[in-house]
C-alpha cells in the first residue's frame, strides 16, 4: 500500500498549511509529522492519503519544535499507518505550530550534529561511535559492540530538486571566464554576454550542484553575482558524506 516515489516530498517541509498538494499526485492530502527525541535529533514522516507515497528519515527539528501529545511513540514506526489514523488532528498541530525549518538547512541536518558522546543503549557507556554506511545511520558502542542501523537518511542537499538561477552583477566579464561559465551552464557565450548586459538573470535552470559549482568559479574569479532562490547551505562545501565517523 504504501511506498516510496521518485519524486521527492521535500518540498513540502516549505508549507506550513495542512493538509497541502502532494507534489507526487497534484491531491491536497499530503500530510507532515516531527517528533523530537532529543535535542538535535527526531524523525520525519512525509506522506499522502491519496496516492499512498511516503517518505520517513531522521531530523533536526526546528529549534522551536515542541512535541505532540497526539501520538504514542511506543507505537510509531516508519510505515505511516497510525499517522494516517490521526491525520486531522496532526494537520490540524502542524498548522497552528509549524513555521518551517530553521533558515539554514545544514543546521538541521543529523550529518553536522556532533553525536561523539552517544549514550549506548544496552551498556549505557559514552563510547558509541555513529557513521553513515551508505544512507544509513549506524551507531555502534566500542564498550560492548551492541550495534543499530537506523532508517535511510538523505540529507537535505540530497533531497533538493530546486531550479536555481545565476544573476551576473557586472557587466564587464573576461572572455576566458564568459567562455567557462557558458560550457558550465549551457549557455551559448554570445547569448550570455547579451543577458548578462541587460541585468537579466541567466536563461539556464541549474541543479543545486550546478549552481554551487558555477558559484565557487565566480567566487575564485572575485565576479559578484546573485543565486536564486537563495542557497541555504552554509557548509555545503565543507561537508563530507563521512562526516559522522569520530575517531
Amino acid at each position: 500500500m504504501w511506498h516510496s516515489s521518485d519524486i521527492s516530498m521535500e518540498s513540502l517541509l516549505e508549507t506550513c498549511e495542512f493538509p497541502a498538494v502532494c507534489p507526487v499526485c497534484g491531491h491536497r492530502d499530503s500530510h507532515i509529522y516531527l517528533r523530537s527525541d532529543r535535542p538535535g535529533r527526531g524523525g520525519l514522516w512525509i506522506w499522502c492519503s491519496a496516492c499512498h507515497s511516503f517518505e520517513h528519515a531522521s531530523i533536526i527539528p526546528p529549534s522551536y519544535w515542541v512535541n505532540d501529545a497526539l501520538i504514542d511513540i511506543l507505537k510509531l514506526h516508519a510505515i505511516p499507518d497510525l499517522l494516517e489514523e490521526q491525520k486531522d488532528a496532526i494537520d490540524a498541530y502542524m498548522t497552528q505550530n509549524y513555521r518551517g525549518l530553521d533558515s539554514d538547512f545544514c543546521a538541521c541536518c543529523i550529518r553536522n550534529v556532533d553525536l561523539s558522546s552517544l549514550v549506548c543503549t544496552q551498556c549505557h557507556g559514552k563510547n558509541t561511535k555513529a557513521s553513515l554506511e551508505g544512507h544509513s545511520l549506524v551507531l555502534e558502542c566500542q564498550s560492548c559492540g551492541y550495534r543499530v542501523v537506523g532508517a535511510s537518511f538523505y540529507s537535505p542537499c540530497e533531497q533538493d530538486r530546486k531550479p536555481y538561477c545565476l544573476w551576473i552583477r557586472e557587466d564587464r566579464i573576461p572572455a576566458a571566464v564568459l567562455v567557462k561559465l557558458g560550457s558550465m551552464l549551457h549557455i551559448g557565450v554570445l547569448e550570455m554576454k547579451r543577458q548578462i548586459e541587460n541585468r537579466e538573470k541567466l536563461s539556464s535552470s541549474l541543479s543545486l550542484k550546478e549552481i554551487m559549482e558555477a558559484a565557487r568559479f565566480l567566487n575564485e574569479e572575485g565576479i559578484s553575482h546573485d543565486i536564486l532562490p537563495a542557497i541555504r547551505y552554509s557548509r555545503y562545501y565543507e561537508c563530507e558524506k563521512k562526516i559522522l565517523s569520530f575517531d
